[in-house]
Order: structure tokens, then sequence, then C-alpha cells
């Protein structure tokens, strides 16, 4: 047998660098992992493709397997270690006395590497000779899961649901710019690339882009864009919106904002992904919720300006906007000089004698008053 001793310290030092760069997919899916040191080229251990190409698996247990003589005779001390590098914890430690002909470690069970790749350094001591290998444990790949645009979760705009996300355009700022870039995650844990919406006059499209480490495979997409939020009572894909497909477009005439809905069921590689992170009061998710607001108003006022004959007196949200200024100039002359913007405790739409009203409350006297729409 040729002896060829493999100090540590050269494995050690390139461990970290193999980490950096093993995003990719492992060279097998099994439950365990076979490193066979009989069928390794030990010269390219320190070479990145080789060792995610031979060393890296998505895998629960690793099994060590190595010819330590053509015969019973023959037999050599053998002790293997397994040591997980990022931690510096030995999780294997085992020492199989006098071993010959073939040598068989059985299936040692990994723990749970927590989402990323983990590095592990693999000794096996045969009589005076050390092999010391790298192993990367890759996160196995994940199959039909759910993923979507990064937004607001359709449950925290009472739309019920688990963690899928909505996300609110400002189809204002998209008609002046052309185009926006959104995240798309999956599983409620990681980004797998963006999606692209793209306007056109008032036309909207979307296009997909994926990590390519993530080695996504798309079951199903469906893209629902919409602009009348009130009509929601759940999930749009249950509430008789148009589903479309990617690319096609969407017509969001006469409209300031809408809800991207795009649920999909997606295959991926995890490791090495950037992981998800959701805030509710964070100052991004804080303005998909101001937009959604706006989306809701404005169908509001739409539809008691029709309700009332009064839409084809403009924009039904400028014609409240102008009420509600008439109604306070009422309420100035009516407060002390410089209390109305303290003192107006609110605004809301009623019906007075079959007619269209603003109701305004002013909290010093409790006043109650009407301001009708002019013209």
């Amino acid at each position: 047998m040729r002896n060829r001793v493999w100090k540590k310290a050269v494995v050690l030092a390139l461990l970290s660098c193999l980490l950096a760069c093993c995003a990719v997919p492992g060279a097998q899916a099994e439950d365990f992992f076979t490193l066979n040191v009989d069928m390794l080229d030990m010269d390219s251990l320190n070479q990145n493709d080789y060792v995610a190409a031979n060393l890296s698996a998505a895998c629960q247990g690793i099994r060590v397997l190595k010819t330590i003589s053509t015969s019973s005779e023959l037999a050599e001390p053998v002790r293997l270690s397994l040591t997980r590098m990022d931690t510096q914890t030995l999780l294997f430690d085992k020492d199989y006395g006098y071993q010959s002909r073939n040598f068989d470690s059985d299936v040692i069970y990994l723990p749970y590497g927590g989402g990323s790749t983990v590095p592990y350094l693999v000794t096996l001591y045969v009589g005076d000779t050390v092999y010391a290998m790298p192993f990367m444990q890759l996160q196995p790949r994940l199959q039909f899961n759910s993923a979507c645009t990064y937004g607001v979760r359709l449950r925290d705009l009472g739309l019920g649901g688990d963690w899928l996300m909505g996300t609110m355009l400002n189809l204002t700022e998209l008609r002046s710019v052309g185009m926006k870039e959104i995240p798309l995650c999956a599983s409620n844990a990681f980004y797998i690339g963006s999606a692209t919406v793209m306007m056109q006059g008032d036309y909207l499209s979307v296009q997909l882009n994926f990590y390519p480490e993530a080695n996504v495979e798309v079951h199903g997409a469906s893209v629902y864009v919409i602009t009348q939020g009130a009509s929601l009572t759940g999930d749009p894909a249950y509430s008789g919106a148009a589903a479309l497909s990617i690319g096609d477009w969407a017509d969001v005439t006469g409209a300031s904002t809408a809800l991207l809905y795009l649920p999909m069921q997606v295959s991926y590689d995890p490791s090495g992904l950037p992981a998800l992170s959701y805030d509710l009061g964070s100052a991004s998710t804080q303005e998909q919720l101001n937009l959604w607001q706006q989306n809701l108003s404005g169908a509001a006022a739409e539809r008691f300006c029709c309700g009332y004959g009064l839409a084809d007196r403009g924009d039904p949200r400028t014609l409240l906007a102008g009420e509600l200024q008439r109604g306070i100039r009422q309420c100035r002359r009516m407060e002390p000089a410089g209390t109305i913007g303290r003192k107006l405790r609110g605004a809301r739409l009623v019906k007075q004698n079959s007619k269209p009203r603003l109701s305004l409350t002013c909290e010093r006297r409790g006043l109650l008053f009407f301001t009708g729409f002019s013209g």
C-alpha cells in the first residue's frame, strides 16, 4: 500500500475557501453519503470544483470506506474522526482496532445544519497514514414549496392565508419609471430571485428572474393584478379575480394603485441563499399598508359617488377632498381661530334626505354639521 501522509493544516486552510464557494448542487441526494477513500484523487482536494462534485452532498449521514489490505493476515489499526469546522466541534471519534481487507465505518448520522452548508473534516488513520478530507453537507433540495413576491402578508391585509404575500404597486410612479424589481421569496425562509414589473402606458407585465445557484424549477405560477382591493374577501386566487400567466399584460387603466399577487409552486436548492426577513413595523411594509389603504379609500369613494349619481363629476377622491376642505372652512367659522387642526375629530360619508353629505364633528363643542356636494 502506498503510504501518503496528508497534513491536516493544508485541508484546514482550504475549508474556509471551499465553504464560501460551495453553493452548488451536491454530488448525491441520498440519506447518507458514501466517501470511498480509494476513489478520491488526493491531489485535487484543494480544488473547489472537485470538492463540490465529489465531496459535497445533501444528506443526513456519511459512510467511510477504505481498502486496508488484500489479506486478513495483514491488519492495521484504524481510527476515524469527524469534526465540524465552522464551530470546531468534534462530532465523532472512534477507534476501530485492527482492521484488514475492506474497512466500512457504517453510517455516521449528522446533526441538522440549520439551513446552510456545513463544512466537515473527515480524518481516517490507517496505521501510520493519515487521510484528511473535506466534506460539505448541503441542505436537501426543497420540493414543491410555495413562493411569491415580497410585500405584505395577505393576513396582514385582512385577507387570511398563511405566510404568502402580495405586493402593493404605486402605478403612478411605475408609469413614470417604467420598471420595478421586487424580491421573490419561498418557503417563508429564503429569497430565490426577483420579479421584474414592467409598465407601458396603462398595461403591466411581470417577468421572473431566479438566482442561478438556486436551480429553481417552477411547477406553477399565476399573476393577479387587483386594482379594486375592496372587492376581495380573501385570497385573490379564490375571489374570482382573473388569473394571468407570466409575461401577460394586465390593463390597469384609471388605477393609481394595485395589489400584485403572484403565488407559485417551486422546487429549489436552498444552500447559500439569503434568509427571508419580515417586519410588519418596517418602513417598507408600512408604505405597502399605506398604498393598500389608499386603494381601499379610492374604491369606497368611487362606490359612494356612483351610488349618488356623482360619478360624472370627476375623480371621486378629488371630489370628496374638495368637499372636506369646504366643510373645514365652515368649521373654522364656528371655532376659535387656530384650533381647527386639533379640534376636527372626524369626517365620514353619510346620507341625509337621500342626498350625499360629508359629516364633520368638531371636538370642543361636539358640533355636528354637514356639507353637501355643490354644483
